[in-house]
């Protein structure tokens, strides 16, 4: 981005710029008050770049104020500058927390992509180079999430759940994030979807960012109803009475073999409760017994009407 004469690093870049009401206050600020605080510039020999001030560089020329400089003096590796940035502007300017996950993430996954690419360059094989792991979304360490939430005043888990978004996500949902008001674990939901998903339920929380669960589960229920071939909506048919018989039959068997299974598992399983294998087996036994009862109760329910209250109240008015 050019201010000017100026340039402005890539590691300012990553933090929006004010708002239009937020740029009237400063400069109506130093009109009255004057330019209260530098801009921080690295000096070279072609261009100047700010890393801190844009807006104060911005607002000076747009007043024809010459704007006081102050030139960097430390180091100028991506990470030094990207902490410089985050150091300077994460809890001095009003973002929400969201905002700063995204901020910082960005800004450290810039910092990453710099340190291997100077790797890269040292060895110069950029062919056998792998890929940049420690750019890759949700592929950090827990040490690394933790030092990214440190920096973003949020939990870990909050930092863990805007990885999620960036690696499954589509570009819409961080700015969705950002610009929608979105939150993290709603955006972490909508990433589940697959990406034409992710763009109808965006499409419609805009200008309603609280409303993105109730669409999710709209969805859910949506996808859940059977349809017929026209897509109108129909409940399933009670089972017939030999596909009924049928089910019990294969039910119980598996009672079945669920009562040996039971039965070797407590001979082999120490209780804390004291019971005795034998006692423990009755125990099993008595259960399957009862169930066994209520399957021998259900199947005399035979067939017809009877089946829908097996089948889950179809029956019922509408």
């Amino acid at each position: 981005m050019k201010i000017g004469e100026f340039e402005t690093h890539p590691a300012a870049d990553e933090l929006p710029l004010m708002s239009e009401d937020e740029f009237d206050e400063l400069l109506e600020s130093i009109e009255k008050h004057g330019q209260l605080e530098p801009v921080l510039i690295i000096k070279r020999t072609k261009v100047s770049l700010v890393i801190d001030g844009r807006n104060r560089l911005r607002a000076c020329l747009k007043l024809g104020i010459e704007p006081v400089l102050k030139v960097y003096r430390g180091k100028r590796d991506m990470g030094t500058l990207v902490d410089h940035v985050l150091a300077r502007n994460l809890h001095r300017r009003h973002l929400v927390p969201a905002e700063r996950v995204v901020y910082t993430v960005n800004l450290l996954a810039l910092a990453a992509q710099e340190k291997a690419a100077g790797r890269r360059r040292a060895t110069q094989n950029n062919d056998s180079a792998g890929p940049d792991q420690a750019n890759l979304p949700g592929q950090v360490s827990g040490q690394m999430r933790d030092v990214l939430a440190e920096k973003a005043g949020v939990s870990p888990r909050t930092v863990q759940s805007f990885l999620t978004v960036r690696e499954r996500g589509v570009p819409e949902l961080e700015a969705a994030i950002l610009n929608d008001g979105i939150s993290i674990s709603a955006a972490e939901e909508i990433s589940r979807l697959d990406h034409q998903g992710q763009r109808e339920v965006i499409e419609q929380a805009k200008g309603s960012p609280r409303s993105v669960r109730r669409i999710l589960k709209e969805r859910e229920a949506s996808e859940r109803r059977p349809q017929d071939g026209t897509g109108a909506e129909h409940a399933s048919a009670p089972p017939t009475s030999e596909a009924f018989t049928a089910g019990m039959d294969e039910l119980k068997a598996h009672l079945r073999r669920a009562r040996g299974a039971c039965a070797a598992l407590v001979q082999a399983t120490p209780w804390p409760d004291g019971l005795g294998p034998e006692a423990r087996t009755a125990e099993t036994d008595a259960l399957i017994a009862a169930i066994d009862e209520v399957i021998s109760k259900a199947g005399r329910l035979g067939s017809g009407p009877d089946l829908r209250l097996i089948h889950g109240g179809a029956g019922d008015a509408e």
